[in-house]
């Protein structure tokens, strides 16, 4: 039997999203609703992170000449959110978001965190030789 002052493992996940289409904020907003909706987990805000920007420049013509140039401009845009919760609750729901959610447009990274309290790591009983 368990005791009733058993450890529940909590994991934090950090989910990164990457986008090239600006509309990336009405679908990260619905995965965090969804992820409050869970009993048991708790969904951070929407954090904005720096857009990437990636420039180059073509000649316009089909010549040698450079006087004409063109200059293209992509944007990466990054969002993150926090997922906190029991372990047993955060795996299904991030498996069921890589099986089922995410659209095309939208990359995601998933970074994993779990945390233990201090007494799972270290004994903090003194050995009887070494009490005063």
């Amino acid at each position: 039997m368990a005791s009733s002052s058993a450890f529940i493992p909590v994991r934090r996940v950090f989910l990164r999203f990457k986008s090239y289409d600006k509309r990336l904020e009405k679908g990260i907003e619905r995965i965090r609703t969804l992820g409050n909706s869970v009993h048991g987990l708790k969904a951070g805000a929407l954090v904005r992170m720096p857009t990437a920007r990636s420039r180059w420049t073509v000649i316009k013509g089909p010549f040698r000449d450079k006087k004409t140039q063109q200059t293209f401009q992509r944007k990466e845009y990054n969002r993150l959110i926090e997922l906190t919760g029991e372990a047993k609750v955060v795996n299904p729901f991030v498996n069921c978001l890589h099986n089922e959610i995410f659209e095309p447009h939208l990359a995601c990274k998933v970074i994993e965190r779990s945390y233990l309290p201090a007494s799972k790591l270290f004994n903090f009983a003194l050995k009887p030789e070494y009490r005063t």
